[in-house]
């Protein structure tokens, strides 16, 4: 389990305006920015994309999505967040950051489009981010730039000694703790003041490290507070983490180090009058260091522990008794309560063969307030019956380890029984707006280099825009009018059943096109999926409506297809059923593959598969 850490910039400034006054949050308006750290980058490096939110409050912002792009991919869905002040004086704001990596996907142009940021009531958007990728990489043998918003450091000094270690200085808690492995551990710095005292112009001074943990951001006050056992110091908690070991044995968190310029004001240890001008200095302030000793799990865990240790409720909300053949089925396991959410894994889901499953939904509601990380986590599972059989959802079990009991917990789920009805016939779907041209008929005797096709499909991306389909529908006509023998001896009829199968699959392709030209996912897969298991279908003398991903592999053996090709349908199948029953939507560059992958493979199966005329037809 890798720590999500990445190297933000802690800006601290300006707590007071006056004698012993509340700290004074600037009234500015609201501002995003988004930035990348490397506008040029190589094909083998990696991107950081972040918005900073300028205004508002961690609580106030909803998490943003990452922006669409172009030729990037994403590493992570989930953003790592930072927030800090800014400011100067007695006037002070807080940011937020949010950001998440990316890595290119060949070399050529690349873009972050806009994305919206929503705060409360208000929504802002960004602007678009181009960036150019490089055959070569940029940053060989050198880590990764890091924070776009990173703040240049400048060594400290405090030569005149106006504000004493007494005046100015920051603690932190726990000053050491015993935990397990996994288990939360609420990490706090309070920069501690005498009233009076004014600060500026402050950065963090080093890098803030926790090896050996993953670690997430709490939410921290805007407003000082008062010690009640020593009210001649106010505090202000500059740095809030929930921090989690990840291995076991001494761990250490870095101390945090803070430089700033400050001044004594007038109610400074040593004493000075009122009145006086103000001089400052520059401070370095720095906390101590935590040391945490990390045990590990006890024995005896239930082989339905996956690693979740905190103290978490388990629910599954109810399972319909009942779907139609091809519709989707879905159901949700949510898991509520404090602990490293992000290390939950799905219980697995083992269903019959003629059940389709896919991999659930994810989606994760994080609670940064207080001093414990707290949320939810909730897995959507899907799945597809392809024929009417009935099926049964077995019992399912989830077990945690609970620190403060020190013992593992198990959520049991009971079965459930799901009947499959036939469901209603859908008339046939005419997709061509016009015949398309007739193609050259050939036998399924002569063979096609597929091992040069598969292997071209890894620069198929490379194929963008209306051009790229044309060069596809080019390669097709060539490729088909090749593979036809010149004492080809096909019976008539059996070449003019070949042809009118190209045609209509042609037609669900010209259909796909289309959808693509309109950025349509849902119909898109749908004309892929038609087109696909249509023509296999029609070539073996089975119904497409009935024909299940499992029968059209068998299929595909029995008729002696290469397993990297069976392979390549089954993926491309998966992909059409998981665009249509995600919530999430597809890039385009997805489905740009997805349909060169969907040529170049109707293109084997008609030279592969049987053309003689069926009586079922």
């Amino acid at each position: 389990m890798a720590a999500r850490v990445l190297p933000l910039a802690l800006i601290l400034v300006g707590l007071l305006a006056g004698l012993g006054g509340p700290l004074s949050v600037a009234q500015s308006s609201l501002q995003v920015e988004a930035r990348v750290d490397a506008h040029t980058i190589g094909s083998e490096d990696r991107l950081t994309y972040a918005i900073r939110v300028r205004g508002a409050a961690l609580e106030e912002i909803s998490t943003p999505e990452p922006p669409a792009t172009s030729n990037l991919v994403l590493l992570d869905t989930t953003p790592s967040t930072e927030q800090y002040i800014m400011g100067e004086d007695s006037d002070t704001e807080r940011a937020v950051v949010f950001a998440w990596r990316y890595r290119p996907m060949r070399p050529g142009a690349a873009q972050l489009r806009s994305t919206t940021v929503r705060i409360q009531n208000q929504e802002l958007t960004t602007g678009a981010i181009d960036v150019d990728v490089s055959s070569r990489p940029n940053r060989a043998g050198q880590p990764p730039s890091g924070m776009p918003f990173h703040i240049t450091e400048r060594e400290a000094e405090s030569p005149t000694g106006l504000v004493s270690s007494d005046d100015l200085f920051i603690e932190v808690t726990p000053a050491d703790a015993e935990v397990f492995v996994g288990e939360q551990l609420g990490v706090e710095y309070r920069l501690y003041y005498r009233p009076g005292v004014r600060l500026r112009q402050s950065r963090l001074a080093d890098a803030w490290e926790a090896p050996g943990f993953w670690r997430e951001e709490l939410t921290v006050e805007s407003q000082p507070r008062s010690e009640d056992v020593d009210a001649a110091y106010r505090y202000l908690v500059i740095k809030r983490v929930a921090t989690f070991p990840t291995q076991t044995g001494m761990l250490q968190i870095d101390p945090l180090r803070v430089e700033t310029e400050a001044t004594p004001g007038f109610q400074s240890a040593r004493g000075r009058p009122r009145g006086a001008h103000r001089q400052f200095e520059e401070i370095l302030l720095s906390s101590g260091t935590v040391d945490v000793q990390a045990n590990p799990l006890p024995e005896g865990a239930p082989g339905s522990f996956q690693g979740a240790v905190g103290r978490f409720e388990w629910t599954r909300n109810g399972i319909p008794d009942r779907v139609e053949v091809g519709s989707a089925l879905t159901f949700q396991i949510a898991i509520t309560g404090d602990g490293n959410l992000y290390s939950i894994e799905p219980p697995p889901l083992n269903l019959p063969d003629h059940v389709d499953v896919f991999d659930p939904e994810v989606e994760v509601d994080l609670q940064r307030e207080g001093t414990t990380l707290k949320g939810t986590r909730t897995f959507t599972y899907t799945v597809v019956p392809r024929s009417p059989t009935e099926f049964v959802i077995p019992e399912m079990e989830w077990s945690y380890f609970d620190p403060e009991a020190e013992s593992y917990v198990t959520h049991e789920a009971s079965a459930a029984r799901v009947r499959v009805e036939p469901g209603p016939e859908r008339p046939s779907e005419t997709v061509a707006d016009a015949d398309p041209p007739p193609l050259q008929d050939h036998t399924s005797s002569n063979e096609i280099p597929w091992g040069v096709i598969i292997a071209g499909l890894g620069v198929a991306g490379l194929i963008a825009g209306g051009w790229g389909y044309g060069l596809w529908s080019s390669l097709w006509a060539v490729l088909v009018a090749g593979v036809k023998s010149e004492d080809d001896d096909t019976p008539p009829v059996a070449r003019e059943v070949a042809v009118a199968d190209i045609q209509k699959t042609q037609q669900h392709l010209d259909a796909a096109q289309r959808a693509l030209r309109d950025n349509d996912p849902k119909p898109f897969y749908r004309a892929l999926e038609q087109a696909v298991v249509g023509l296999v279908a029609q070539r073996t003398g089975h119904s497409a409506r009935g024909m299940t991903h499992r029968m059209l592999d068998e299929e595909l053996r029995a008729h002696d297809v290469d397993f990297s090709v069976r392979e390549t349908a089954q993926e491309l199948l998966k992909a059409c059923d998981q665009a249509q029953f995600s919530p999430s939507e597809p890039s385009y560059d997805s489905m740009l593959a997805a349909l060169d992958a969907a040529h170049t493979l109707v293109l084997h199966l008609d030279a592969t598969l049987p053309t003689e005329p069926l009586a079922s037809r």
